[in-house]
């Protein structure tokens, strides 16, 4: 998943489903690689493919349904 997609998914997870206000998009673009690292074990990658453009993002991370 590209950065952008897991804090989107953060957002409308935070404001629809809970009703929280979610932590600004600059605080959780910062906090997220320490968290994935701890988390899945994953480091951040440059090269997700998303619409024939490079991404920032981490390899093999999905939300669960």
């Amino acid at each position: 998943m590209t950065t952008e997609e897991i804090i989107d998914d953060y957002i409308k997870y935070c404001v629809q489903d809970k009703n929280w206000r979610p932590l600004p998009r600059a605080e959780v673009e910062r906090q997220l690689p320490d968290l994935m690292a701890e988390f899945f074990g994953v480091t951040k990658s440059h090269d997700l493919q998303r619409n024939g453009k490079a991404r920032r993002g981490y390899w093999n991370v999905r939300f669960s349904p």
